[in-house]
């Protein structure tokens, strides 16, 4: 790689250029040094206020963060929804079988999105023969995650359940780094911190409404504990897959294979369970509901990371526990108490502060460039080159901006893996 030229040699005209000179800006007294731009407001040395505030009025005026918000928010719901069945069925039923429960909405994803591979023999080969295994691995931690954490409040108290839950949003924010090369600033920890403090909000809330110990609160805890990581371990994997690939190859993979694994299991734990259970119209309608409900958060979660995170899906659905309140008022005579107000307002703000400015993602995701490009292309009516997006980079893009352009740019990459893609614009 060629060396850059010296300050001393940059305003000397009669020194002969070569081509594989680089030039180096050199910085002027009267020209003020401009701060990095990847170091947020909250981050810097010296903290702005007004500025920060007017930032964050201006993201909260975008549709991107209100379609983060909504549609977080309704996923909370579909969350809320199978919490409330499932607490019927066991409750009033006597009806304990979570894997039967998840084993329907797997059977659904299944029958709705594998046709779309099926009716391909050539594209649904390449997909088995490459990533069977990896969505097999998922599949099976997606089952035993749902299995363990409804499990666990058999064990031990809702607040224990709750509190070893929220090892999720670390572990995600974790794996991202790690798999996903995700820089999160100062400003997502803040976010994160608010978020957090409102789940103690709401466990102590959730505290005055539960008294029981539990039958076996270690094995319990346990349960929580290893069902909050396997379900980072899906999100981030769900993340991955959704932005590299489709989300109907997801869906459709997910449920082929969780319903292999539901079933097998399902018939090894809970027949006799399902055998000695007195069926009703009733029975069968919450099942059916949660199913329903089961169905809409898989469908809509990959949609929601398609244009957000896995860390950001976690945070919006810490108010699924809020309306669980709003139902359990009626439905099982909970305790009023203002801590769940203070628990769904920290969450949201938590959120707002999170998007005050979006984390920097090292991963190049061929997808939304191509599908960015496009759009872009159909636009204007002719081609243009390939796009920088400001928060799928494979660079930089502070250090970049001081950094000359050379015929090796990193945007070659762009181009080059776009046209590597088979499948097209993700759905």
């Amino acid at each position: 790689m060629p060396r850059p030229v010296s300050g001393k040699h940059i305003n000397n005209p009669d020194r002969p250029t070569s081509e594989h000179d680089i030039p180096v800006p050199v910085a002027s007294n009267d020209t003020p040094v401009e701060p990095n731009e990847d170091i947020s407001f909250f981050g810097s040395c010296k903290f702005e206020p007004r500025k920060a505030f007017k930032k964050m009025w201006e993201r909260m005026h975008t549709w991107r963060f209100w379609k983060i918000i909504l549609l977080g928010q309704f996923l909370a719901l579909t969350i809320c929804g199978t919490a409330v069945t499932s607490q019927v069925l066991q409750s009033k039923h006597g009806v304990d079988a979570p894997t039967a429960q998840g084993f329907l909405n797997y059977l659904a994803l299944a029958v709705v999105y594998m046709p779309f591979f099926v009716f391909r023999p050539k594209r649904l080969h390449n997909v088995l023969r490459w990533r069977s295994l990896g969505y097999f691995l998922v599949a099976l931690a997606d089952v035993e995650a749902n299995y363990l954490l409804v499990k666990a409040y058999q064990y031990t108290t809702l607040t224990s359940v709750q509190l070893l839950d929220c090892i999720t949003i670390p572990a995600v924010m974790i794996l991202s780094r790690i798999f996903l090369k995700v820089h999160y600033r100062i400003v997502h920890i803040a976010g994160v911190i608010v978020c957090m403090s409102g789940v103690g909000a709401l466990i102590a809330a959730d505290a005055q409404n539960n008294h029981s110990p539990g039958q076996n609160p270690i094995l319990g805890d346990m349960y929580a504990l290893i069902g909050a990581t396997l379900y980072a371990v899906t999100n981030v994997a769900e993340e991955y897959s959704v932005k590299f690939y489709t989300r109907l190859e997801f869906l459709g993979l997910i449920g082929f294979f969780g319903s292999f694994i539901g079933g097998v299991q399902l018939i090894i734990l809970e027949r006799q369970q399902l055998v000695l259970a007195e069926w009703n119209s009733e029975i069968i309608g919450l099942f059916i509901a949660f199913g329903i409900c089961m169905f809409l958060l898989y469908s809509l979660a990959p949609v929601y990371m398609r244009f957000s995170s896995a860390t950001t899906f976690n945070l919006s659905i810490l108010t699924a526990d809020f309306y669980v309140f709003i139902f359990g008022l009626v439905l099982f005579r909970f305790k009023f108490s203002p801590l769940y107000v203070v628990s769904f307002c920290l969450v949201v703000v938590g959120i707002t502060v999170y998007h005050y400015k979006d984390p920097v993602i090292k991963t190049v995701y061929p997808k939304l460039v191509k599908k960015d490009k496009n759009a872009k292309t159909s636009a204007s009516g002719k081609s243009l080159p390939p796009p920088t997006l400001p928060s799928v980079t494979s660079f930089d893009s502070a250090a970049a901006a001081d950094k000359p352009t050379t015929t090796r740019s990193p945007q070659l990459k762009f181009s080059t893996r776009a046209k590597d893609d088979d499948y097209g614009t993700a759905v």
